[in-house]
């Protein structure tokens, strides 16, 4: 082959190879794919491995499509920073990042949309803020439904159960008046598990919605059960708790256990007989005991139901150590705020009582 061919046949090459390794990483590493095109959730890229790489793990792009990614610096920027501090535990400056970027993303598909959705999650239940975290959850379940995943992510990095879809730090259980803002679907023709389970978060918190009472969902089905355990007809009750209780062993040391236990032991206090009132604090105090650290939510609603019930039943002494193994374990957790004022409100009950036999004496 004479110099003349070899130059064009390596011209040739040139002109035929895509465009490649025009995307650095943050962390300066480049990719070797080819840019197929710029998205509002990332660079999309070719190769052995087609991917979105979301824009919080983009740095900057170079070569043809450098104009169009400029658009979204401001995201990328944005998306990265919110990641890494999050990474690193500093949830007070990641969540307002990660609840702007929500109002933008909440409706997107995409692993951008997934990693805000589920690093919002992770805010909202780091501040116990149960209520709200429904909302980005079902975002995150929708998603997670449909298949998207992170580039890179670790089999164990997800928010959510990767069988279920729920989130085990989101129990369906609330004390009475700590559900602020029961959550439904935007979309109220949707069907499916999703659609399920938001109506029966929404019924948890007190939302007057439509009663859902089986299913093929193995989410949904536990749910279902958990909101029956704490129904006003005792034979739902009962129901609920045989339900839940068969499945124990199964779920032993895992979060279903965690979720299981908290619904039997609050459905048992909803009874009359002293026995059945002593078996639900057992069960209770199972979640503290055991969960204490993946389920700290829970641990401190089981804390406070049973120093509710001790109190209820004129164990003073043993309400009020309870009481402090509460404060202990998390003085700023939303059940202990529920706790001191159904103190307060029984107290005032007491002496309006009171004052109401002397007026009558």
């Amino acid at each position: 082959m004479s110099m003349r061919q070899c130059l064009a046949f390596l011209l040739l090459c040139v002109l035929v190879t895509p465009v490649s390794a025009q995307v650095q990483l943050r962390g300066g590493r480049l990719t070797n794919d080819s840019i197929v095109a710029i998205t509002p959730q990332g660079v999309e890229v070719g190769g052995t491995a087609p991917r979105i790489i979301s824009w919080d793990r983009v740095q900057t792009v170079e070569g043809e499509f450098a104009e169009d990614a400029a658009a979204f610096a401001s995201v990328s920027d944005l998306a990265w920073r919110a990641r890494t501090r999050l990474a690193r535990g500093d949830i007070m400056m990641a969540q307002p990042l990660f609840e702007e970027l929500f109002e933008q993303y909440r409706d997107s598909d995409g692993p951008l949309s997934l990693m805000i959705a589920e690093g919002l999650l992770q805010c909202r239940l780091a501040n116990l803020a149960q209520s709200s975290a429904v909302e980005p959850w079902l975002v995150a379940m929708r998603l997670r439904r449909a298949g998207v995943t992170i580039a890179g992510e670790r089999p164990d990095a997800s928010m959510l159960d990767a069988e279920l879809f729920l989130a085990p730090q989101l129990p369906p259980i609330w004390l009475e008046d700590t559900a602020t803002s029961a959550m439904v679907l935007d979309e109220p023709d949707e069907a499916g598990p999703r659609a399920a389970l938001a109506r029966l978060y929404a019924r948890a918190q007190g939302a007057d919605v439509e009663t859902i009472t089986s299913s093929d969902d193995a989410a949904v089905s536990l749910v279902i059960q958990i909101i029956a355990a704490g129904s006003a007809e005792a034979s739902t009750r009962a129901d609920a708790r045989q339900w839940l209780r068969a499945g124990l062993s199964r779920d032993e040391g895992t979060w279903k256990e965690a979720w299981r236990r908290a619904a039997i032991g609050r459905s048992f206090l909803l009874e009359r007989s002293s026995a059945d009132r002593r078996r639900g604090m057992v069960q209770l105090l199972h979640v503290p005991a055991r969960f204490g650290d993946s389920q700290r939510y829970l641990a401190g609603v089981c804390l406070a139901l049973v120093a509710d019930a001790l109190e209820q039943d004129g164990d003073t002494l043993g309400a009020a150590a309870i009481h402090d193994e509460l404060v202990e374990f998390d003085s700023t957790h939303p059940a202990l705020q529920w706790l001191n004022r159904r103190q307060v409100q029984r107290s005032d009950e007491t002496g309006a009582a009171s004052t109401a036999h002397k007026e009558r004496s």
